[in-house]
């Protein structure tokens, strides 16, 4: 078995909301400082840096997971993992295809920058990313298992995009076993509150700047790195684990 430890949500240059410092380069860098193995970046709405992170990471032998967040039409944020580049921007796609077409205001909202490996500017993204798509969750999530990923709906302690808060209960359809809550949430205070002693839930760093990978990160025990494993690690199912 593998101890490896890293992030899940962690955003680019590519999301406004994030500091401009958020480049593949740094954010490897940042993550092997720290002793981390893996990383999953999750762009809004977007997943045109992802191929940047991909090559950094391998050049730098660390695994990488492909990732975006996803605003749905109930304006939750829900978080969609893949195995393959090509599966996660298949759905990248779809999801940018289900945009409104509003642009940015980036004194507004902040740049969305597309870069490659080597961190150099190939454009800025022009449709505003923050802002739901035309999917709901259960259409999201039937894309997204028809792709081969996993949906997993983020912060969901938070008021503001967050599942619990926005519809008021977590829908049985679909079925969510794994879900984020955000850094500052007491986890079991949080099950007994909402009844959710059947959950798998894991603290997410939602980073947005550097030092946001500092938080505490996530610990699995793994027979290697991939979306299953990480799945069974995050559910504690057949000798897989994880802690925070």
């Amino acid at each position: 078995m593998l101890n490896l430890k890293g992030q899940l949500h962690i955003h680019s240059v590519l999301s406004p909301c994030a500091s401009l410092e958020m480049g593949p380069q740094l954010i490897v860098q940042k993550a092997k400082e720290l002793g981390l193995d893996f990383i999953g970046i999750t762009d809004h709405n977007s997943t045109k840096n992802l191929k940047a992170f991909q090559d950094v990471c391998r050049a730098n032998n660390m695994y990488f997971l492909p990732g975006i967040e996803v605003e749905t039409k109930e304006e939750v944020h829900v978080l969609c993992y893949f195995n393959e580049l090509e599966k996660a921007e298949e759905l990248g796609l779809i999801v940018y295809q289900s945009l409104l077409p509003i642009p940015n205001d980036y004194e507004l909202f902040g740049y969305q920058v597309i870069v490659n490996e080597k961190e150099d500017i190939l454009g800025y993204e022009e449709r505003l990313l923050l802002q739901r798509c035309s999917l709901s969750i259960t259409e999201l999530a039937k894309i997204v298992e028809k792709l081969q990923g996993v949906c997993i709906p983020a912060h969901i302690d938070r008021d503001k995009n967050g599942l619990l808060k926005t519809l008021g209960f977590i829908p049985e359809e679909p079925l969510f076993s794994i879900l984020e809550v955000s850094k500052n949430c007491d986890i079991t205070v949080f099950k007994d509150k909402y009844s959710l002693t059947n959950k798998n839930l894991f603290k997410g760093c939602d980073a947005h700047n550097l030092e946001d990978l500092v938080f505490e990160p996530i610990n699995l025990v793994v027979k290697g790195f991939s979306l299953e494993e990480l799945l069974l690690a995050l559910q504690n199912r057949e000798g897989r684990s994880y802690f925070q």
